[in-house]
């Protein structure tokens, strides 16, 4: 009996390290970004003409921005949702690696407005964003630039679902890299060194 329970606790403890492990979504495999020629900026990631990602998304005062504007410089992209207490870990030391890394990387943050993967926004894009701003940009002195994603379209074409996760761009639009899980500052730093600063 006391053998049976052992092995319950054990199985209970395991579950509740893998749930841990998994962040705050269910994660898709990345998808492959080989073939993507879709042309139209605001539902899709190809431009069709170099094989460079582009979208478009409206930024926390609702003014579209287009990632093809950020050429030139290689991008930290950061998707995360409003809930996410792994995400919530991360926010406070991003600032800062961006002010290190700045002039050679640019950082943009995505935050991804959908109740998990249900198809359901969590708030109006406008709602959203004041969310955002008051829960993530101003307690963390964030300075770079934050989009939302309504419905994650472009997070499902980037990464598929789950938070937090990065995406590593060089000056060209090419994605170099992908990390869907939690990070530390120490960790995100070797990542950039590794990925898009020589």
């Amino acid at each position: 009996m006391m053998r049976q329970k052992r092995r319950i606790f054990g199985l209970v403890l395991l579950l509740t390290l893998v749930l841990a492990l998994a962040g705050c979504s269910v994660w898709d495999p990345i998808p492959d970004h080989g073939d993507n020629t879709d042309n139209n900026p605001g539902n899709g990631i190809g431009d069709g003409d170099d094989g460079g990602i582009d979208f478009s998304l409206p930024d926390l005062s609702l003014n579209e921005v287009r990632f093809r504007d950020l050429r030139g410089t290689p991008v930290v992209v950061f998707f995360f949702k409003s809930y996410c207490p792994h995400c919530q870990d991360e926010a406070p030391f991003l600032e800062s690696v961006y002010r290190r890394y700045k002039g050679q990387v640019e950082f943009l943050g995505i935050a991804v407005n959908e109740q998990g993967t249900s198809g359901t926004l969590i708030a109006s894009t406008a709602s959203y964003a004041q969310q955002i701003a008051r829960d993530f940009v101003q307690p963390y002195g964030w300075t770079f630039p934050v989009l939302i994603d309504d419905y994650g379209r472009v997070q499902r074409q980037l990464v598929g679902t789950g938070v937090p996760a990065f995406v590593f761009v060089d000056g060209y639009g090419v994605v170099r890299g992908t990390v869907k899980d939690t990070v530390s500052q120490s960790r995100l730093e070797q990542l950039i060194r590794f990925y898009l600063v020589p």
